[in-house]
């Protein structure tokens, strides 16, 4: 009785488990989905590397949540076989989401450094570049490559997606004072930081998962050898 009452702890504990699993990747795609729903166009950089970013997180969440689908049906039906196959599939998870994150928070700066100068890119072209400038300014709410001074007229006047509303005249007293520089590194930073914790702290929450199925692996091994025991 005392080993069957083990067995269904470490099973209710493993489908508790396999759940908030699932729950977790739901978060990362509806995460992933509401930051690609936010840009403008994708296609312009620096907007191209958040939604290459964002478009890992949709990747790794559909993931996560099949992994732990998997999970929870093994353990449900008590399929050795597909407990196995959660395991080795968990294992190379986690394996892979230290790796990646280990590359995003290494490379985060370089990720910066390659934005400003696409940025700079891109408001050195003065007119040329007017539509990308507009996307931008109106994306990441901020004006001018380094601020207002980049653009500021004598009369203190600015392009209207230097202000959140754009059916007047900008005026630098209520326009976006921040440069879109430094708002972009800053956005990309933060993410690049956020994803690379998050994937380093589900990959070390998922090792307790790891763990629970070969307990439940061994535990039904040794209830198969009672069972021949006690029948021999």
């Amino acid at each position: 009785m005392a080993f069957k009452w083990e067995l269904q702890t470490i099973k209710m504990v493993s489908i508790f488990y396999d759940g908030l699993y699932m729950i977790c990747g739901l978060i990362a795609i509806i995460l992933g989905a509401k930051v690609i729903g936010s840009l403008n166009n994708p296609q312009v950089s620096p907007q191209s590397t958040v939604y290459a970013l964002a478009v890992a997180l949709i990747i790794f969440g559909f993931i996560i949540f099949l992994v732990a689908a998997i999970g929870s049906f093994s353990v449900i039906r008590d399929s050795e076989k597909g407990l196995i196959v959660f395991g080795i599939a968990l294992g190379a998870l986690i394996i892979l989401k230290i790796i990646v994150a280990i590359i995003v928070l290494a490379f985060i700066n370089d990720a910066v450094a390659v934005s400003k100068n696409e940025i700079a890119k891109t408001f050195n072209q003065g007119e040329a570049g007017r539509d990308e400038i507009d996307n931008i300014q109106r994306s990441y709410e901020c004006c001018g490559l380094t601020g207002t001074n980049f653009f500021v007229d004598s009369e203190g006047y600015l392009p209207k997606t230097c202000c959140s509303d754009e059916g007047n005249d900008c005026h630098v007293n209520r326009s976006y004072k921040i440069g879109c520089s430094e708002k972009v590194a800053s956005v990309i930073e933060g993410m690049g930081t956020t994803i690379g914790l998050v994937l380093f702290g589900i990959a070390f929450f998922e090792i307790a998962g790891l763990i629970l199925s070969v307990c439940l692996k061994n535990s039904w091994k040794n209830e198969i050898r009672r069972e021949e025991f006690s029948s021999a």
